[in-house]
């Protein structure tokens, strides 16, 4: 959310300052007060907390305290002040110090899972608002994905690339360029691999109970049913026979037939019917958070960077932008080639090559690797954004192919950058102007107006060869 990236920056200033005064040996008479002060405030949120272990608290005090000069005596004989320190550690090794904070999101019956980083890891390390309208977008379209191998830019937590991959793609390439950023959307695929596959095992042992529990409600009815025919003196063969051949015989009533028979007035009709709905919701939430969980754990130890239909790389957009710029140097373009199945099928199989320089590092998208389908969300919170976000469409796109942006515009230079990068490159670029709904603004709630354009889904392809099934016709060209 954006309240707490504005939270954060306001905590790196402050942490920062105290932080400052502990590490500078000539001010050594504020340490007792930078100590007081940076106990308030990990007090504040997690975003302090998270801070403070950036910087690495724990070790400079640890290492401030374990000097032998009259400063560091004199603080460790303050009990205050060693109180406080005991605070602060406390603080940055609890709960609060993990930024890995797990999240189910369900769009439409398509549910995926994800753990959210730090946000000192940087912007993507978090789930933004604007995300929602992009992964409803996706599953109530799914068109524009199913069956085909997509790139997802900028991919933060994986939320846009997760859905795609659950809702129909035959691959989704996730890419992000810091490392803090790339293990943590290497551990949300591996999340929804393990998920997919224990809510698979359940599914299957709740069809196994069932099917037990018929053949027991048919073995018990079958049992109600001799038993019956006991009491009442059920009929035979024979009985039917010469109920046939006495058409006049008097048939009971019902006071006749159960006379004899005890009454029932403590019959629970919702153990029979099932439990409350509410109860049901609850514990349905209950256990979508016990998998996430499940899942967070299960993949915390999984280094490969292919599960199932996904895969992590990392993708820096100057290397589309140096490519564009040297070929337009040189008078030509690189040619953009239009994807046909065979195409499709040998640039997946190099999309999960797991070839890297680095073997702890995901590895890079092959540089001449095209999509037919790219997706971001919020990448563009700078002029520079908008040129690299442009360029890495030209390149990545093939003829033919659509890329579905979605954004907050919170400075219209910016996307006026975008469009200007857009001519420049021969891209088509149209918009829609949608809306959050209301359970998506937490972190925007209130300050709508601080975005000069709304919120953009944004349709771009190659001017020269568009995509010729859009999912929408109410995109509009932007002047």
């Amino acid at each position: 959310m954006e309240s707490d990236f504005l939270e954060l920056l306001v905590a790196n200033e402050r942490v920062g300052r105290w932080m400052d005064i502990l590490m500078d040996p000539f001010q050594r008479s504020r340490h007792k007060f930078a100590i007081t002060q940076l106990q308030q405030d990990l007090q504040r949120g997690p975003s302090y907390i998270e801070e403070a272990n950036r910087m690495g608290v724990t070790q400079v005090l640890t290492k401030l305290l374990s000097q032998t000069s009259p400063v560091a005596a004199e603080l460790r004989g303050d009990e205050k002040t060693m109180e406080a320190v005991s605070r602060i550690i406390a603080a940055c090794s609890g709960p609060m110090a993990c930024g890995g904070k797990v999240s189910s999101f369900s769009y439409d019956g398509v549910t995926v899972h994800i753990r959210e980083g730090a946000l000192g890891d940087g912007l993507g390390a978090k789930v933004w608002s604007v995300c929602h309208i992009m992964c409803r977008e996706l599953v109530r379209h799914p068109e524009i994905f199913r069956g085909q191998q997509v790139l997802e830019l900028g991919s933060g937590t994986g939320l846009v690339g997760l859905v795609a991959a659950a809702a129909g793609a035959a691959q989704v390439v996730m890419t992000d360029y810091e490392d803090q950023v790339v293990d943590n959307l290497r551990t949300c695929m591996h999340m929804n691999t393990a998920a997919a596959a224990a809510a698979a095992a359940s599914h299957q042992q709740q069809q196994q109970q069932q099917q037990q529990q018929q053949q027991a409600s048919s073995a018990a009815d079958g049992a109600q049913s001799h038993a019956l025919d006991d009491l009442f003196g059920g009929s035979t063969d024979e009985d039917e026979q010469q109920q046939q051949q006495q058409p006049g015989a008097a048939v009971p009533d019902d006071a006749e037939l159960f006379d004899d028979a005890d009454s029932v007035e403590d019959l629970d009709l919702s153990a029979m019917l099932g439990r409350s709905s509410s109860s049901t919701a609850a514990e349905a939430a209950a256990a979508s958070r016990s998998l996430a969980d499940a899942a967070a754990a299960a993949a915390a130890g999984l280094t490969a960077w292919e599960a199932d239909n996904m895969a992590v790389r990392l993708l820096d957009w100057q290397e589309s932008a140096d490519a564009l710029e040297a070929a337009e140097q040189s008078g030509s373009l690189p040619a953009v080639a239009a994807a046909s199945p065979e195409q499709q099928q040998a640039s997946s199989s190099a999309g999960v090559s797991s070839s890297s320089s680095q073997p702890d590092r995901a590895p890079c998208v092959p540089l001449q690797q095209q999509f037919p389908v790219i997706l971001a969300n919020e990448v563009m919170y700078e002029t520079a954004h908008a040129q690299l976000v442009a360029a890495a469409i030209r390149h990545r796109l093939a003829r033919g192919g659509r890329a579905l942006l979605c954004c907050a515009v919170r400075d219209q230079a910016v996307f006026d950058m975008f469009r200007d990068s857009c001519r420049r490159w021969g891209l088509r670029y149209r918009v829609l102007r949608v809306a959050p709904n209301a359970e998506d603004l937490g972190g925007i709630r209130g300050r709508e107006r601080d975005y000069e354009g709304g919120f953009l889904l944004m349709a771009v392809d190659h001017a020269d060869a568009p995509a010729a099934d859009w999912h929408r016709d109410d995109f509009e060209p932007v002047a």
